[in-house]
């Protein structure tokens, strides 16, 4: 199967800390995405969480979070056999310190 890598960068007016805060929320993600309607953590925390998701057309999924750098990034990989489509994204949010 053929990989592939998304990345999306913003930068914030923000001090590093607050916009950490916020991306790191992964519970609220629903609220920053729009075709998401929840986004439940249903395990842990930090490394090896795991989150489930649901679009706005009921279709679910299961995520985990393979990396976590406290005040830096973290990675949620999308579990393939529950993902609703042919391929299986991770999303990966990553804010670098004092940027």
């Amino acid at each position: 199967m053929a990989s592939f890598t998304l990345e999306r960068t913003r930068v914030l007016d923000a001090p590093p800390d607050r916009v950490w805060d916020v991306v790191s929320d992964v519970g609220r993600y629903y609220e920053v995405v729009e075709n998401l309607v929840a986004t439940d953590v249903v395990s842990g925390s930090g490394l090896g969480m795991a989150r489930h998701c649901v679009d706005d057309k009921g279709r679910e999924w299961d995520e985990s979070c393979t990396l976590w750098e406290p005040g830096r990034r973290y990675r949620m990989t999308v579990d393939v056999d529950t993902y609703p489509a042919s391929f299986a994204p991770s999303s990966a949010v990553s804010k670098e310190p004092g940027s």
